[in-house]
């Protein structure tokens, strides 16, 4: 019975191995296609559709910012060991963690907004300089 547990466990090991890299891989693939699709934009409604990406990005950070902070309540609430008490400046504060990566998912989140904003001004500009501007392909520089 022992043997066909750690036959179990090695195969969930491995093919965990094999689908973590393709996750990783396959969400810097998104980010790098949001990221052409901001360089390319050319007109107001491309500007909008990469601008409501990044909003919707943006709010996904946020999700995963509420989660880490609410992990980290939960870790903060768990007693802690006599030597948590003897030793606080050596004892593992595994929350810390978790309010670290809550503050860089807010971050990420907020410049997504920003660039989300950015494309937005750039349509709302060249819609308001006239219909036959609106046509033309507008300059947004490096905007991404």
């Amino acid at each position: 019975m022992s043997s066909a547990r750690y036959a179990f466990a090695l195969i969930t090991a491995s093919i965990l191995t094999l689908v973590t890299p393709s996750i990783a891989q396959e969400k810097a693939a998104k980010s790098a296609t949001l990221e052409q699709m901001a360089e390319a934009a050319q007109t107001p409604a491309e500007h909008v559709k990469v601008s409501k990406q990044y909003r919707d990005r943006a709010e996904s950070f946020e999700a995963k910012a509420r989660q880490h902070e609410e992990q980290a309540r939960k870790l903060e609430k768990q007693p802690r060991s006599p030597m948590d008490h003897k030793w606080p400046s050596m004892a593992r504060q595994p929350w810390v963690k978790e309010r670290q990566l809550a503050m860089e998912a807010r971050r990420a989140a907020n410049e997504s907004r920003e660039i989300a904003d950015r494309h937005m001004r750039i349509s709302v500009e060249a819609l308001a300089e006239g219909p036959q501007r609106a046509q033309q392909p507008v300059s947004s520089g490096s905007d991404n």
